[in-house]
């Protein structure tokens, strides 16, 4: 009987043990979840990051590919001069964007969209005169739409300045969106002056 008793009072001590040690990993294990949500949630990628990743990708690509055909088929030195200010700037910028893309595992567009695509296409069969006007309303037109994607990642009052975000992707992006404004701005301005100088030309 007092062995039966010993027996009984063993594994009920057995039982307890087990039961503690399952409530203590259970504990861990929420723990450890409920520290890593937050820290997940912050260094999530949204799809409209990845959206503004892959548009302004595009954007930069265009303004690099239109700018290429300018010396084969443009005879004015100022757009000339401009081409390459466009390709050397957009190409940097570009690095730099698939830079912070890689670091967080976004995919960065290697070609252009179809209504791009069409645009070079379109231009590649112009030349002189008629390809300055459409080359210089193209980068016009493309800058604005860059402009635009900036400005809602940046200060309305201020676009130095990121919009800020809780996010660390976002607030790469944003960062990056900022630094890049002013000099889209002034592409804007300076292809604005070369179409007022072709539009008085003609």
């Amino acid at each position: 009987m007092r062995s039966i008793c010993v027996l009984l009072m063993t594994l009920a001590a057995f039982s307890v043990a087990c039961e503690r040690n399952r409530d203590r990993a259970d504990a861990q294990r929420e723990a450890s979840t409920s520290s890593t949500i937050g820290t997940s949630d912050l260094n999530r990628v949204s799809r409209t990051d990845k959206t503004f990743v892959r548009d302004i990708a595009i954007a930069e690509t265009a303004e690099i590919e239109l700018s290429k055909l300018v010396p084969e088929r443009s005879s004015n030195t100022e757009i000339k001069k401009f081409a390459q200010e466009m390709i050397d700037d957009h190409g940097k910028s570009m690095r730099s964007l698939k830079a912070l893309a890689d670091q967080y595992k976004v995919q960065v567009p290697a070609d252009l969209d179809s209504r791009r695509s069409r645009l070079r296409d379109k231009l590649a069969k112009l030349r002189a005169g008629d390809f300055d006007r459409e080359y210089v309303d193209a980068i016009v037109d493309g800058h604005e739409e860059a402009l635009d994607k900036l400005g809602a990642r940046v200060d309305e009052e201020n676009p130095v300045l990121p919009e800020k975000s809780d996010n660390a992707a976002t607030t790469s992006l944003n960062q990056w969106a900022a630094t890049a404004y002013p000099a889209v701005r002034s592409h804007l301005e300076a292809a604005k002056a070369l179409k007022t100088a072709i539009d008085k030309g003609r």
